[in-house]
């Protein structure tokens, strides 16, 4: 399993509700200010600090608690907006199996599933209940399929590990070894040997 250490980013309130219909996100500019000052209900997020117990240390992703009513667009919109790697987006679960559902986006896409946003969306749930001290489980319904998470910790000092969903498979990558050996800075014959060659894994 992965596991992380982190930490709530401080330089955003805990409690922030943005009406994503209020916010011009096609903007050039809209400030974090110009966002708190649209406080309805839509939207509770938290900026995780992952793989770290420091702040400003660790892989930072913003976790959308209340993500229901939201458009896919809408989302990537958000995301796209927070400049961020990587934002979740937390809905009901459809399986009933979970206790939760997360959606991932990255700039421009959405992704089937994800490390550091898995590990900091358990984070932000696990301070959102409230669940101080107490270790637990949860189940989130990614599009890869559930991923069951064990949380334990303090608010601002939280530890979550996952168990991997799915292993690694490879795909069909071709790409001639010299062309990598450039885009490494190596030559061609150190890449690959004897039955190792240049492949792809997901």
């Amino acid at each position: 399993p992965l596991d992380s250490t982190s930490t709530t980013d401080p330089r955003m309130p805990r409690e922030t509700f943005i009406d994503f219909d209020a916010l011009d996100l096609s903007r050039d500019v809209v400030t974090k200010s110009e966002v708190l000052e649209v406080l309805k209900q839509r939207g509770r997020f938290e900026q995780v600090d992952v793989f770290t117990a420091v702040a400003y240390r660790g892989n930072p992703v913003a976790v959308v608690i209340d993500g229901q009513g939201l458009t896919a667009d809408q989302m990537q919109q958000f995301t796209d907006w927070t400049n961020l790697s990587e934002c979740t987006f937390v809905l009901a679960p459809t399986d009933p199996a979970a206790d939760y559902r997360a959606r991932i986006f990255c700039p421009g896409r959405e992704l089937p599933f994800a490390g550091h946003p898995t590990v900091g969306t358990a984070v932000a749930l696990f301070e959102a209940r409230g669940d101080n001290g107490a270790a637990g489980i949860m189940v989130l319904e990614e599009a890869v399929g559930p991923v069951r998470c064990a949380v334990s910790g303090h608010p601002g000092n939280v530890f979550a590990e996952f168990d991997l969903p799915k292993k690694s498979e490879p795909f069909r990558f071709q790409a001639a070894p010299e062309a990598v050996a450039a885009a490494l800075g190596l030559e061609a014959d150190e890449i690959g040997f004897e039955n190792h060659v240049v492949g792809g894994w997901s």
